[in-house]
């Protein structure tokens, strides 16, 4: 089996879908991704955040914290 090609990229929540159809795209057989945590939202963003709803007075629920990513996948 010979490898098609890889991608690797910092995101946050991917779906492993978006790999599956770059497999259809180039014809490969088998897709392997990988995912691991790297970091979550840094503190500055989040207040930042924070800041910026409280000045909008927005009743909304703060959101949750992001999750930063590091993606894998080899195409086969």
């Amino acid at each position: 089996m010979t490898c098609l090609g890889y991608s690797s990229f910092k995101a946050g929540d991917v779906s492993p879908d978006l790999a599956s159809e770059q497999a259809k795209q180039i014809q490969a057989g088998l897709v392997l991704v990988y995912a691991e945590v790297k970091a979550s939202e840094p503190a500055s963003v989040r207040l930042q955040r924070l800041r910026e709803r409280a000045k909008k007075k927005d009743s909304e629920e703060v959101e949750p914290e992001q999750k930063l990513y590091d993606y894998f996948a080899s195409y086969w």
